[in-house]
């Protein structure tokens, strides 16, 4: 990869940026005006090739459908999260796909779980997460919990009766 003119060796990143807050700020780090979004789009692109999903993923998560209705509820950035369950070919096993971004408000706040259930009619949910805010978010909704570890998702049937 070529570099990019004025690039500085190290970029400080606020996690939960919009795009254009992201452009701003890498050219806050000094990266030139000119350059901030063409990095910044490569920042995009590198996390998407980053991302792998487990070899299981699909067989889990089609199991999972034939149960329950799924949803993706995350803190990250719109366009970056959607692309990496595009780039994953994982977007198709999803009812909903909801962003704090799209919601204004971020976990554990209520409000981006409020929004699952104005998006998906259920009489009970759940929130698989991998963070305190997950949790923690999920509780505050009244919703069922269970910290994800990176185990099978294929387990989950059993965790949720057990609950």
């Amino acid at each position: 990869m070529a570099s990019i003119p004025g690039t500085p060796t190290r970029v400080l990143l606020v996690v939960g940026a919009t795009r254009p807050d992201l452009t701003s700020q890498v050219s806050n780090q000094g990266i030139l005006p000119a350059y901030a979004d063409k990095f910044a789009q490569r920042l995009h692109d590198a996390e998407i090739a980053a991302t792998v999903s487990p070899t299981e993923a699909h067989a889990d998560l089609e199991r999972l459908g034939e149960e329950f209705a799924l949803a993706v509820l995350t803190n990250g950035l719109p366009d970056w999260q959607r692309g990496k369950l595009a780039a994953s070919d994982l977007d198709s096993y999803f009812n909903a796909v909801v962003t704090s971004f799209d919601v204004g408000a971020h976990k554990p706040d209520p409000e981006p779980f409020r929004e699952v259930e104005r998006r998906i009619d259920a009489d009970g949910y759940a929130m698989i997460g991998d963070s305190d805010d997950d949790v923690d978010g999920a509780e505050a909704a009244g919703w069922e919990s269970l910290h994800y570890d990176g185990g099978r998702l294929g387990d989950v049937p059993a965790a949720l009766d057990w609950i």
